[in-house]
């Protein structure tokens, strides 16, 4: 649950005539965080569109295999600048699929991607303090429960951020010790709204065949120089 704030209890930043109010802030266990929600709204809902496009299973299946990704990024690392782009030119559609969570305290790195009617969710944790009980991990679960999960998320995040503009609006703004220009908060709130519904009917409509000649060319590079060790 997305809770905002007292308004009053809001601290500011800035100097001078400058000085306005921080950011969102999930008030459900210290430390608050402001810019980090924000952060992961804005990653979720443009992750969305990518984890509900099917993957062919052949791509998936390869991409997906750890060790063999391990494999393919030790042969990019040995190749020249040209050689090597073509290990991210044939990821990059598995890499849009990928969405980091750095920016938060011992963050996770996400990958999701879709197999006909199920969604798999697979996270891995880098850091060197162990604070997870499962620092990696997949799971799947149904196309339908997915779509239900990250929606909920950002309606909730944007509904209490439409409820404190709704707020500040009614009562105007009252505080002294800095500002709040109303109505370009009224209308940035408007474009959040407008952009979620465009990333909600998104489809990344990416060119498969392309993919696959890329990924097959890639594959046949690695297994080459694998071959020869």
């Amino acid at each position: 649950m997305v809770r905002m704030e007292l308004i009053d209890d809001i601290p500011v930043f800035g100097q001078a005539d400058d000085r306005t109010l921080n950011q969102i802030r999930d008030a459900r266990a210290p430390p608050n965080v402001d810019y980090e929600v924000a952060r992961l709204f804005e990653d979720v809902q443009e992750q969305r569109p990518y984890a509900l496009e099917p993957v062919p299973e052949d791509l998936a299946a390869m991409a997906s295999d750890p060790e063999w990704y391990n494999r393919s990024r030790e042969w990019q690392e040995m190749q020249s600048d040209d050689a090597g782009e073509l290990w991210f030119d044939g990821f990059e559609w598995w890499h849009a699929r990928q969405m980091d969570s750095v920016y938060l305290r011992h963050g996770l790195i996400f990958t999701t991607w879709r197999l006909e009617n199920e969604v798999h969710f697979r996270w891995s944790y880098s850091g060197r303090e162990q604070v997870w009980c499962v620092p990696n991990g997949e799971i799947r679960v149904s196309v339908d429960h997915f779509s239900r999960a990250v929606d909920s998320f950002l309606d909730a995040v944007l509904a209490a951020m439409q409820k404190r503009v709704d707020e500040i609006g009614r009562m105007r703004w009252l505080r002294t010790d800095c500002s709040v220009n109303v109505e370009q908060l009224v209308a940035e709130q408007a474009l959040r709204i407008k952009t979620l519904e465009q990333f909600k009917v998104r489809s990344p409509n990416t060119d498969w065949t392309s993919a696959r000649v890329l990924f097959e060319v890639l594959r046949e590079k690695v297994d080459e120089e694998r071959g020869k060790t």
